[in-house]
């Protein structure tokens, strides 16, 4: 299964675009979104590719879904071998459609965009062994 037939199966839509302009929300994603999309890759691409995904989540700096999908679709374009190069940084921008431009530019308007980076990825990395340094995250297999 590649990364959009994961994304999909727990629920987290492929089009980044749809998230565009959102920020960084629980309602997009949380430790446990994160936790099953892991479980995908792991089983369907081993758990070297899962423990690389951790190291991706620990490396974006806001867990935006757009940001997210992005990154994700780098890791696996990568062959899910992560380098901090293929972070998405469209700063939760990414207009696909006509609507999600709307939606986009509605969201942009409306004030600074949410972070709730820390609450989404919290749970998850300590479950799976990253540590923390002044909130810059590692995982001590992959250094």
């Amino acid at each position: 299964m590649d990364a959009r037939g994961i994304l999909n199966d727990i629920g987290i839509g492929d089009d980044p675009g749809y998230y565009s302009g959102r920020g960084a929300t629980l309602t997009d994603l949380n430790s446990e979104k994160l936790e099953k999309v892991y479980r995908g890759i792991k089983k369907n691409h081993g758990k070297k590719a899962g423990d690389n995904f951790v190291q991706m989540v620990a490396d974006i700096s806001v867990l935006s879904a757009t940001d997210f999908i992005l990154s994700t679709y780098n890791l696996e374009a990568n062959g899910w071998k992560w380098d901090k190069k293929l972070i998405s940084d469209r700063k939760s921008i990414y207009p696909t459609s006509e609507g999600s431009a709307f939606g986009t530019i509605m969201a942009t308007l409306s004030g600074p965009r949410s972070n709730e980076t820390e609450s989404i990825r919290g749970e998850f990395l300590h479950k799976h062994g990253i540590k923390s340094d002044k909130n810059v995250y590692y995982f001590d297999s992959l250094i």
